[in-house]
Parts: C-alpha cells; sequence; structure tokens
C-alpha cells in the first residue's frame, strides 16, 4: 500500500535535515507536514497543529500535535496529514523539527482517545 521510494525519499528528507521551517516528519506513514502553532479548521487544512497550552517540542511535558486522519475524510476523497498513522509501530521514529532544532521521537504505544473525551488535554509532567 506504501510506497517504498516514497518512505526511502522521506528518510533521506530526514538525514539532509534541510528542513525549512517547524515540520513533522514520519516517513513510515508518508508524514511530512508543517506544524502550525493553534488548532482551528482553516489551520488543519494546511497541516497540522500545535495545541499552544501543550509543551513545546523538547520540552518536559506533553506535547500535543493534532491533524485530521482517515476516520474523517475516507478513501475516495484527498488523503489528509495523518491518513496513514495506523501503520504506526512500536519504535517507529518520528521526527519534529521546531524553531530549527530536529528532535526524535519513537512511537510507545497506540491508544485510541475519544475526541470528547474530557481527560484528553489533561497535561501531566
Amino acid at each position: 500500500m506504501l510506497s517504498t521510494s516514497k518512505i526511502e525519499a522521506l528518510e533521506n528528507k530526514v538525514k539532509l535535515g534541510q528542513i525549512q521551517g517547524n515540520r513533522i516528519i514520519i516517513p513510515a506513514a508518508l508524514v511530512d507536514a508543517p506544524i502550525l502553532e493553534g488548532v482551528n479548521v482553516g489551520q488543519l487544512s494546511r497541516g497540522v497543529c500545535h495545541v499552544s497550552q501543550s509543551s513545546a517540542p523538547g520540552e518536559g511535558g506533553h506535547c500535543i500535535i493534532e491533524g485530521h486522519n482517515l476516520a474523517e475524510f475516507g478513501w475516495w476523497r484527498p488523503q489528509s496529514f495523518f491518513s496513514v498513522l495506523e501503520v504506526l509501530e512500536k519504535g517507529t521514529p518520528v521526527y519534529v523539527f521546531y524553531n530549527s532544532k530536529k528532535y526524535i521521537y519513537k512511537v510507545k504505544e497506540k491508544t485510541y482517545k475519544n475526541v470528547n473525551d474530557p481527560k484528553l488535554y489533561d497535561l501531566t509532567p
């Protein structure tokens, strides 16, 4: 389903490190998206959004980055930035370029949360 050449191209982009602006790159899920500050419908159509009340990448605490996924759009419509996050497995690298620094995260686990869960945005150290 996922093109090996596209995955390799994203891996090479990360290795070269010539990234402009704030971006999240997850080669395994074909994610290469700008990270925009604050969440609203307009922002979500242009990239993924850092929840301003959460920690910034590299800081302690939770850094929350939101984006649309397949569940909201379906296969027959244009894919959104987080369309195939489902393929991620434990240990998959997630590269975040933020304020001219590179951060490497790894998938620890996958959990599913209801968007209406009041604890969804609880911030912990």
